[in-house]
């Protein structure tokens, strides 16, 4: 049975005169993982999203069937607005506007909620950039890993049961915690056949999930290793520093997807908008950590 996603993906992808096959090869899935988004046996990831609505030429919420009222849209750039402030530095009356506003409709109260999370992801996010010590972009996730004393194994240097094994369990990667001998390690094991951008979302992403001690799997989970992930690798304030001024340029300079610079690069006009204004306490740390390297070229 064809989802609704599913649906509408076919629909898009007709009017651009897509077979499924290329599209999945557009946005970097196989054909057989397209099917299952098509048919509703899985879900795709939020970056997949992104990148199918930019290659079908529309929005996510269209994708989805989600209807937004446009009266809604308008309001809530002034709601990010007022929640990207640093709460110390808001006046009375910028507080009081905040409560008026989220009495009046329930919906805006969940988007309060829900940029309150990222923006506390987003510390997380510039947590494990300082204990990762990364002080240049494009970075070696395999050193990343490694200072975090992470090992990594592809599914290609195992056994040939084993591999198949891996492969069963995920087509990009998983991690696993091993306790043996009253120590613990964490293993990530990846696919090393996967384009090298892929590789390195992927292996971001099980770092992201080992740091934050997800173990269930969940949607949630998945969610924020995800955003996670993807800010790591291209933090907005990083993409300033470096002067990008498209996807393309940002692939090169960050070393990621051209999928994945697509949807960093409205991140980024996202972070233009709303957030270049005032640095946080995130963005400045990232930059300070960026900027260790820098005083290390000067000096060698």
């Amino acid at each position: 049975m064809i989802s609704k996603l599913g649906e509408n993906i076919l629909n898009y992808a007709k009017q651009l005169n897509l077979s499924q096959k290329e599209l999945a090869s557009m946005i970097g899935v196989t054909d057989t993982t397209m099917s299952r988004y098509i048919n509703g046996t899985r879900e795709p990831k939020i970056e997949v999203l992104s990148n199918l609505a930019t290659v079908l030429q529309t929005s996510v919420d269209e994708l989805i069937g989600q209807q937004v009222s446009q009266d809604k849209t308008d309001e809530y750039p002034e709601i990010k607005r007022l929640i990207a402030r640093n709460n110390k530095s808001l006046t009375m009356a910028k507080k009081r506007e905040i409560i008026n506003v989220l009495l009046e409709e329930d919906w805006l109260l969940v988007a309060l909620l829900e940029s309150y999370r990222y923006e506390k992801l987003k510390n997380i996010g510039a947590d494990i950039i300082e204990d990762a010590k990364i002080t240049a972009y494009p970075f070696d996730v395999f050193a990343v890993a490694r200072n975090l004393d992470i090992k990594v194994v592809s599914y290609q240097s195992l056994s040939a049961d084993q591999t198949e094994a891996c492969f069963q369990v995920s087509e990009d990667g998983f991690n696993l915690v091993i306790h043996e001998n009253g120590k613990t390690q964490c293993v990530i094991h990846y696919n090393a056949e996967l384009c090298e951008g892929r590789v390195k979302f992927t292996i971001m992403h099980e770092i992201i999930h080992i740091s934050m001690g997800h173990e269930f799997g969940t949607e949630d989970e998945e969610s924020e290793a995800d955003f996670l992930a993807a800010f790591i690798l291209c933090p907005p304030c990083i993409v300033f520093e470096k002067e990008i001024e498209d996807y393309i340029d940002l692939a090169s300079e960050f070393g990621v997807s051209y999928e994945m610079a697509h949807y960093r690069i409205n991140a980024y006009h996202s972070w233009l908008k709303y957030g270049r204004s005032a640095h946080t306490d995130y963005d400045l740390r990232i930059l300070s950590m960026y900027k260790k390297n820098y005083a290390v070229n000067e000096n060698a």
